[in-house]
């Protein structure tokens, strides 16, 4: 059998992406035991975990350590010095926001810690399994669309559109996303998850918000296409047991 371990946070997905392991491609001569978002494995150390290494999840959990990881590498929001409207000066390596403070004030910014601008723009989300793209949503308002059949994940008012016009409409956009995906996730070391980015009003220009290891499974689609990518990567040793 598969078994997919995760946080609680993301039990809801984990246990999606265990059962269509398990339906679609299942195993008969051992149990695999898949890591979708721990940063910190104890039951299982004496077993093969794959997915996602702990140290790799800690480094996507942790904002300004990934920030710090991709600061000279890639598009990242970071500067060095105060820019109007504002800016997010990360005073410590937690998860979750803690350790942030916005800064609207010039006189207010302190030099030398890690910070980030505020970006006014659009969100995007990237879905990835070892080296191949699974996905692309636009973050969008749900009272935007009559037809809420389009999207995905809807709460708080929020949810996830797939095929939205600004792939086809902005020049290499989706080229962007894509590449800038795959790069980030090799900088980071992680075999599967999302990354979050921005396309900011104004100049168009893009930028990583956020990596993730254990992003939400929005469709049953996007569980299974990451339950095939899995099956297909994990080892030479699957073809003995099917």
């Amino acid at each position: 059998m598969w078994k997919v371990i995760s946080p609680k946070s993301c039990r809801d997905s984990a246990k999606t992406l265990e059962l269509g392991l398990n339906e679609f491609f299942p195993l008969k001569l051992s149990d695999k035991i898949i890591n979708w978002g721990c940063s910190s494995i104890n039951k299982t150390e004496h077993y093969k975990v794959y997915g996602n290494k702990q140290e790799a999840v800690y480094r996507s959990t942790i904002k300004p350590v990934m920030f710090d990881l991709l600061k000279d590498y890639g598009p990242v929001p970071v500067t060095t010095e105060f820019v109007k409207p504002g800016v997010f000066q990360h005073h410590a390596n937690l998860s979750d926001g803690k350790g942030v403070q916005y800064v609207n004030k010039k006189e207010d910014f302190i030099p030398g810690i890690l910070s980030t601008k505020k970006i006014t723009g659009s969100e995007w989300r990237v879905y990835f399994s070892y080296g191949k793209i699974l996905g692309i949503y636009k973050k969008t308002k749900v009272s935007s669309f009559k037809n809420k059949k389009e999207i995905h994940n809807s709460t708080n008012g929020w949810g996830y559109l797939l095929n939205p016009t600004e792939l086809t409409t902005i020049e290499d956009f989706d080229t962007i996303l894509r590449s800038w995906t795959i790069r980030t996730a090799k900088r980071m070391e992680l075999v599967m998850g999302a990354v979050d980015f921005i396309l900011e009003y104004k100049t168009r220009l893009v930028y990583i918000l956020e990596t993730n290891s254990a992003p939400t499974l929005i469709t049953p689609e996007l569980g299974y296409h990451f339950a095939e990518n899995i099956y297909n990567n994990i080892g030479n040793e699957r073809k003995n047991q099917t």
